[in-house]
Order: structure tokens, then C-alpha cells, then sequence
């Protein structure tokens, strides 16, 4: 259904019920009721609501993190483009905007003031012979003022359609590279997951070897330790696990394409954070000191703390990984949703324009009108704003 602007509501209104009301007072007060209700749900009203949802995604784009180049070749490029369209909305379309519904407001505030006029002509019947001159000059001021606001809101559509070409261009030359730079990410990312479950299975291997020892010395050590292995396992297993479900979460997510922060990778880090690499060293070392321990026990011990360094240093390097990806997919979203309201407000100013073009011609074929020897004009302009209502 095509989106009426309440202008044409209203005119529609005032005319199409009686032709010659009983009581001009009370049915003007009706219609001037009639116009404050329909004003409160109207399609114009949800053009300012468009209007304000595009400011909100533009400060949230001119906000975004600038995504490196070599983590997404040609991305920064596109992405400082669309952060200019963004701000130059901000600064051009949205101060053009305001003063455009601003300038219907007042109009349709005005056109209220036409009732009573209208009315009284009505009120005087086609006996009265300045009827005809009163109603055309009424018509003419009516035709003037929506003259220039058939001109505001054509020039603004046209803006608009240019502004949203632009973004479009730029939009798609963004996904290009960003479904690139995911694909790369990606690839580097399971493989980092793939070395870390590796590095996991070897201290597995290596704890096992020592557990599973025939030296007592060696057994002896980790029972001075107490907690030392029991402490070992969950550190190895809390960021790992970790990052793998991260990992799938994030590929779930990318594949709906839902907007999110890049959560995975604060999580991993917030884990990292948690587990303290050196406090449990302190320990292994304290039993080292301890006991005499074997060669091979410290062989053992200093080769697990490699590879528990490499792990950390793995899984950083995923949620490095896995917050950047989480950068292009949300910088993506947002642009394409900003692309989307601009398409919706484009349409809707574009009806809005024709709604304007359709009032303008049926007001100058009432003032152009040669049908006064038989009806009069408010007959005939009565006609003409059913057939109004029935276009739109």
C-alpha cells in the first residue's frame, strides 16, 4: 500500500463527508480533531523516525575501529569512504532533512487554517457571485505553498538517490573484501585452534609419561607438589575448550549474519586473564628445589612449560584473530543496515514527492476548472479528493 502523507489525509477528509455542512463550527472543530489524531501515526512522522534511526547508525559507523589493511586488504580504503558518507549524511542530508519536515509541519499546521474559509464558501451557496474568485485565490494560495514544498521535497529525493547510489557502490566493493579478509581469518584462525589442540594432546602425552613413571623420585616430586597436576589440567583445559566453542560460536553467528560485538575474543582473553601461568611455575619450580629430582622429570617439566607458552601464545593469537573477524562481520552488518534505511527513506520521500505532484495537478485543474455553470467549486473539489483518496 502506498504511503500517504497526512497532508492528503486530511484534505481528503475535510471534503469527501458532506458537501454543505449543517453546522460549520462544529464540523470544522472535528476536522481540526480529525487532523491532530491522524498527525500522531502517519507515514511522515515515521519518515522522521527513519531519519533518526539513519543518525544513530552513522555515529555508530563514524565510531567503528578502523580495520587494518593487512588484516583485510583494501577494506580500510571502503571503510574510510563509507565513514565520510556517514558523517556527511550527519552533516548535509540530516540538517536538509530536519528543515524539510520541519517546512511540512508548518504547511500542514497551516492548511488548517483553510477549513473555516472553505467551509464559509460552502456556507454561501453558488448564489453568492464572489464565490468563484473567493474559492480560486483561496485554491491559488493553497496550489503556492505546496509549490514549495513540492520543490523542497523533490530536491531533497533527488539528493537522496545520489547519497544512496554512493553508499550502494562503496557497500558492495566493502563486502567484496571483507568476505576476502573472513575467508583468510578464518583459515588462520582454525589452524591456530588445530595447533593448540595439538600442543594440548602433547602435554597430555608428556603428563601421562610421568605419571605412568617407574622412578619413584620422579612420583615422590608431584606428591611434595600436592595440587600441582590437578592444577595443571583445567589451566590447559579452560582455554582450549574455550577457544574451540568461541571458534564455533562465531562461525554459527557469521553464517546468520547476526549483529554482535566481538565477544568471543573477550572472552578468551577475560580467561587468560584468569589463569595465572606463574603462580603455578612457582610451584613446579618449588619442587624442583624440593627433591632431587631426575633429569628426565626436569626434562619433562621445563618441556611442559614450553608448550603450555606456546599454548598462551596460541590463544591469544585466536582471540586476536577471532575479534578481528568479529570487526568485519559487525562493521559489515552495520553498513548494510545503514544502506537499508537509506533505500527505505529514499522510497518513502520519493512517494511523498508524488503524493505532493498528485495534489498539485488535481489543485490546478480545480482552478483551471469550467465546470462552475453547473456545480459548484467546492462540488467539484470534493470530487477531486475522492478520486485523491482512491490514487493514494
Amino acid at each position: 500500500m502506498k504511503k500517504k502523507l497526512v497532508l492528503s489525509l486530511a484534505l481528503t477528509t475535510a471534503t469527501i463527508t458532506t458537501i454543505i455542512p449543517t453546522t460549520t463550527s462544529v464540523f470544522a472543530e472535528e476536522i481540526k480533531e480529525d487532523f491532530r489524531t491522524r498527525m500522531i501515526s502517519n507515514s511522515f512522522l515515521e519518515s522522521k523516525n527513519t531519519l533518526g534511526l539513519l543518525k544513530e547508525d552513522a555515529l555508530k559507523i563514524g565510531q567503528q575501529p578502523t580495520i587494518e589493511d593487512n588484516v583485510a586488504p583494501g577494506v580500510p580504503v571502503v571503510q574510510k569512504i563509507i565513514k565520510g558518507k556517514a558523517s556527511n549524511w550527519l552533516n548535509q542530508f540530516n540538517q536538509h532533512s530536519i528543515g524539510l519536515t520541519e517546512g511540512l509541519s508548518s504547511f500542514m499546521i497551516k492548511w488548517e487554517s483553510y477549513y473555516p474559509a472553505l467551509l464559509e464558501l460552502s456556507r454561501k451557496g453558488k448564489e453568492d457571485g464572489d464565490i468563484h474568485i473567493q474559492f480560486v485565490k483561496g485554491l491559488k494560495n493553497i496550489q503556492n505553498r505546496f509549490a514549495k514544498n513540492i520543490w523542497d521535497v523533490q530536491s531533497f529525493s533527488y539528493d537522496l538517490l545520489q547519497f544512496q547510489k554512493d553508499l550502494s557502490a562503496s557497500y558492495e566493493e566493502m563486502q567484496r573484501n571483507i568476505k576476502t579478509a573472513q575467508v583468510d581469518l578464518s583459515e588462520k584462525t582454525d589452524k591456530t585452534v588445530a595447533e593448540m589442540v595439538q600442543i594440548k594432546k602433547d602435554i597430555t602425552a608428556i603428563l601421562s609419561k610421568i605419571e605412568n613413571s617407574t622412578d619413584e623420585s620422579i612420583r615422590a616430586a608431584f606428591k611434595v607438589g600436592g595440587a600441582a597436576y590437578e592444577a595443571l589440567a583445567p589451566l590447559v583445559d579452560g582455554f582450549t575448550d574455550q577457544a574451540i566453542k568461541a571458534r564455533e560460536d562465531a562461525k554459527k553467528a557469521a553464517e546468520k549474519e547476526v549483529p554482535k560485538e566481538p565477544q568471543a575474543g573477550k572472552d578468551l582473553n577475560r580467561i587468560l586473564d584468569k589463569i595465572s601461568a606463574e603462580k603455578f611455575w612457582d610451584l613446579v619450580n618449588a619442587i624442583m628445589d624440593a627433591t632431587k629430582v631426575s633429569g628426565d622429570l626436569k626434562k619433562n617439566l621445563l618441556e611442559i612449560k614450553d608448550k603450555q607458552n606456546q599454548l598462551y601464545k596460541l590463544a591469544y593469537d585466536i582471540a586476536d584473530l577471532q575479534t578481528k573477524e568479529d570487526l568485519l562481520v559487525g562493521t559489515k552488518l552495520q553498513v548494510q543496515n545503514f544502506n537499508y534505511l537509506i533505500n527505505r527513506e529514499s522510497n518513502l520521500i520519493q512517494n511523498v514527492s508524488a503524493d505532493f505532484a498528485t495534489i498539485d495537478r488535481l489543485l490546478t485543474s480545480m482552478i483551471n476548472s469550467k465546470d462552475s455553470d453547473t456545480v459548484t467549486e467546492l462540488e467539484y473539489f470534493n470530487r477531486l479528493c475522492q478520486k485523491l483518496k482512491q490514487q493514494l
